[in-house]
């Protein structure tokens, strides 16, 4: 098999798992967290929100303002979180697309490395980011090939001028639609929950780590998880059981 035909292969295998493949890193994160409760002690306070904690509220807020801005935007059937295969039903050149070509991926890798920052280590952060870019290249590789060979000359002339992964906002396009609350609270509700549940699951190894026990993880940390747990059961529930969140061709 060529070269390029393998990692299109891959791209496509790892498109449909690409939710999951960081939690591969997830064992040696808690090893690497456990090396640094003993070298900075300082940097995990239980009682108050620290360092690497804060750290990680701000790259998961900013890697989450970038998936808001990009769904909020985007007409049905794009942007989506479909797996099973890739799927466009029109390309997206406006707004956020305009001044990167893959502005979800991009804020996934600042919600993920906001994650890893709760390691506090800086070369797991870097496998981390190497190992991120190796797995969504090809990835990005795979869905440039399906956009390239379904929107032809109109995405060659797009991809020429949008940069691939860092955005360059000198080539900003307004977006043709308007900003739909409603799309992103039905789409964005999974991440939001994952970043408190993760944020508790560090904090009770960090716990154990330093105590030998079990404790619950701290307090602002269970009310986020709590409300962002019923938050995300009322929108489910919304959902499939109303046309509050629908909105024609979004």
């Amino acid at each position: 098999m060529r070269l390029a035909d393998q990692q299109l292969s891959q791209g496509n295998a790892f498109f449909r798992n690409r939710s999951f493949i960081p939690l591969i890193l997830f064992p040696f994160a808690f090893f690497v967290t456990r090396q640094s409760v003993f070298q900075h002690p300082e940097w995990f306070q239980h009682s108050a929100i620290n360092l690497p904690e804060m750290v990680c509220l701000a790259l998961c807020g900013l890697g989450l303002f970038i998936r808001i801005m990009t769904v909020g935007f985007t007409p049905a059937n794009t942007s989506g979180r479909n797996t099973a295969q890739q799927l466009a039903d029109e390309l997206n050149t406006t707004g956020i697309y305009s001044i990167v070509r893959h502005p979800l991926y991009l804020g996934n890798y600042f919600m993920w490395l906001g994650i890893a920052v709760l390691s506090a280590n800086m070369m797991f952060l870097f496998v981390f980011s190497l190992l991120y870019f190796i797995f969504y290249e090809r990835i990005m590789l795979a869905e440039e090939d399906f956009l390239a060979s379904k929107f032809g000359d109109t995405y060659s002339q797009w991809s020429q001028q949008a940069p691939t992964i860092v955005p360059a906002p000198s080539l900003w396009k307004s977006c043709e639609l308007h900003f739909s609350w409603k799309k992103v609270l039905a789409k964005e509700k999974n991440g939001i929950l994952a970043v408190f549940t993760l944020l508790a699951v560090f904090q009770l190894w960090v716990d154990y780590v330093q105590s030998g026990i079990l404790r619950l993880p701290h307090g602002w940390t269970l009310i986020g998880l709590g409300l962002t747990a019923l938050l995300y059961i009322v929108l489910k529930l919304l959902k499939y059981n109303t046309q509050l969140l629908s909105e024609k061709n979004r």
